[in-house]
């Protein structure tokens, strides 16, 4: 597993080239996987 910093992050990416990604997937179409949800028993209630 590649671990980045903080820095790393920072230094690689830019404020206008996140913009445009977010911009380039919602006019394109994001996917993503359906939302599902484990229920977790316990001692006062179903927690999820």
């Amino acid at each position: 597993m590649l671990s980045i910093s903080a820095a790393e992050v920072d230094q690689a990416l830019t404020f206008p080239g996140l913009v445009e990604t977010l911009r380039a997937a919602f006019r394109d179409g994001a996917v993503q996987p359906v939302r599902h949800h484990h229920t977790v028993e316990r001692p006062d209630g179903a927690a999820s």
